[in-house]
């Protein structure tokens, strides 16, 4: 019978394989710090603009909000003006005294 291996050369582990793995080892380790390094500064890229993005967001909602009070202040004094006329109006029918005319 036959051995799995026997059609394969021998493998010579010698000092300066060991060496060649271990100089690949280094650059993997590099290339790893690397790119840690890089994923860092992404995420810190990252962090920056979503806060920026929230800080826009909250400013534009308040803006919105500002907006709409504006609005409801404007409504408002439309109602307060009306009922002003309104008054001034029963006022001038009931005369000074209060009496109807």
């Amino acid at each position: 019978m036959k051995s799995v291996y026997a059609d394969r050369p021998p493998q010579l582990k010698t000092a300066s394989s060991d060496m060649i793995k271990l100089a690949e080892a280094q650059l993997f380790q590099t290339r790893t710090d690397d790119a840690r390094k890089e994923t860092e500064g992404l995420n810190h890229i990252v962090q920056a603009k979503s806060k920026k993005i929230d800080d826009e967001f909250t400013s534009l909602v308040m803006k919105l909000h500002l907006s709409e009070a504006e609005e409801i202040k404007r409504q408002k004094l439309e109602e307060l003006k009306n009922i002003r006329k309104f008054a001034s109006g029963i006022f001038q029918y009931e005369g000074a005294d209060g009496k109807r005319d």
